[in-house]
């Protein structure tokens, strides 16, 4: 039976499209003791972490979130969605596919460990305030009438139990129009680079917005060494995009790509060494 401790902030499915030959694995590049590693992994044994989404005050860690949200809502339908994705000719996706893309995309904004580190800390810094509030300083930020029971839960709580807060509303939190207006209000297009030598690259922060390849912010994501998934306001604006030549796109995408990665790349090979050498931010201290 699985237990759930392994959670993918990268799903599985994405990070494989990666594998390439001659031992159906991909190459992971990171900074150790001063050297760039590269290393050839099976992408279910990178892109995650230990219990991030895991409910991290009871007796043993609860990992509900990852499994019955991130894994059976969220991750098990993009995986279907994405492989459509995958193919030419690809039709206009319905409603349903759309909204099921659409919480995936918004999931990648927060799903980083760094994030949700920062998230817990964050949420029990904001409970253990409420001690210190008046009653009329509670009702300015809509708890009115509450101000007994979120005292009582700043002064009996603990942190790692305040913290939880947040991994609990995770699902509410990632339905609200400000991430999914984010991507929902906007015009999606995929572009096919396969015609060009230079592989795509993606990160541990794989959705990415720039704007230095428009002149307004464009959400997107590499689905594959050689497939982008693009999401802007307005289609025009994809004028600029198609204006490039496609190596010249690969290069820009893969140089962003990796300037926003926080600790790893993934790519086909180790043909990239000399780029990632140079934008892969090093660590502030030694793994």
């Amino acid at each position: 039976m699985a237990s759930y401790g392994r959670q993918h902030y990268i799903p599985v499915f994405l990070l494989k499209q990666w594998h390439s030959a001659p031992d159906d694995r991909l190459t992971q590049y990171r900074w150790l003791n001063g050297n760039l590693v590269m290393e050839r992994k099976r992408a279910k044994y990178v892109g995650h972490a230990s219990h991030t989404y895991s409910l991290l005050s009871k007796p043993q860690p609860d990992p509900y979130i990852e499994r019955d949200y991130f894994g059976r809502l969220i991750d098990d339908p993009a995986a279907i969605i994405h492989r459509r994705l995958l193919q030419p000719g690809i039709r206009e996706c319905s409603s349903a596919e759309a909204s099921q893309w659409t919480r995936f995309i918004v999931s990648l904004m927060v799903r980083a460990p760094e994030i949700i580190a920062f998230g817990r800390s964050a949420s029990a810094r904001r409970i253990s305030q409420y001690e210190r509030m008046t009653a009329e300083e509670i009702a300015g930020i809509g708890g009115a009438g509450l101000d007994s029971e979120l005292r009582r839960l700043a002064r009996e709580l603990s942190d790692t139990e305040k913290g939880d807060m947040l991994i609990k509303a995770l699902p509410r939190v990632l339905e609200t129009p400000i991430f999914v207006d984010a991507v929902n209000n906007k015009h999606w297009f995929v572009r096919d680079v396969s015609s060009v030598e230079i592989d795509l690259l993606i990160g541990d922060q794989p959705l990415c917005a720039d704007d230095k390849l428009s002149a307004c912010r464009i959400l997107y994501l590499p689905l594959s060494p050689n497939r982008i998934f693009f999401a802007t306001s307005d289609p025009k604006r994809m004028k600029r995009i198609d204006a490039m030549s496609k190596r010249e796109l690969v290069m820009a995408i893969n140089r962003d790509t990796v300037s926003k990665a926080s600790r790893y790349v993934w790519g086909t090979c180790g043909r990239h060494e000399p780029l990632v050498k140079k934008f892969l931010k090093a660590p502030s201290r030694p793994d």
